[in-house]
């Protein structure tokens, strides 16, 4: 992660993803906007043209389901990227310690770290259904902020869930060491 990264991410309280990842993570919803995006083309085309689209009650209503299910989608889509924080006041080595304790226990992977962040990988498990998750642990004064969402690298289903199990096992072992 940059400075720049974590800076965005601590004060938005969102992750923050590059180019590519945005199109990964916000692509999926992109094929229910296509119809809408379609539609106004053709519609605004037809203003300076002779040709005439259909724009009965039955297109509307498709036009206007999807243009919800895109924007759902979407609204579903960018609140998996929100950090979950917890206040504490441990100091940062004991506060690593514990996220590396919990990384052995769980046989996760630490791939990447720096002077406030980690980033941990986990493997895909058929028994639990998870295709894996990236965890973004951001340390700042008296919190940290987590993010456990389903891998980039992966493709993934549309309603596949950031982890929620991956936060509240940090969360619970930050709480019993405070």
């Amino acid at each position: 992660m940059t400075t720049e990264e974590i800076k965005y991410s601590l004060t938005s309280k969102y992750l923050k993803l590059n180019f590519l990842d945005k199109l990964n993570h916000y692509g999926k919803t992109s094929i229910f906007l296509i119809v809408p995006i379609v539609f106004i083309f053709l519609k605004t085309r037809s203003l300076f043209t002779d040709e005439k689209v259909n724009s009965g009650n039955k297109i509307l209503i498709l036009v206007g389901v999807f243009t919800i299910l895109g924007i759902l989608f979407l609204i579903i889509q960018r609140r998996q990227l929100k950090f979950k924080s917890i206040r504490t006041r441990l100091p940062e080595k004991e506060l690593i310690d514990i996220i590396k304790d919990v990384c052995d226990e769980k046989e996760w992977t630490i791939y990447d770290f720096g002077k406030n962040y980690l980033k941990i990988k986990t493997f895909s498990d058929l028994l639990t259904g998870s295709f894996g998750e990236d965890i973004t642990i951001i340390l700042d004064k008296n919190r940290v902020l987590i993010n456990s969402k389903c891998k980039l690298s992966k493709r993934n289903y549309l309603f596949s869930n950031p982890n929620g199990q991956n936060i509240s096992t940090f969360f619970e072992k930050i709480k019993t060491s405070s």
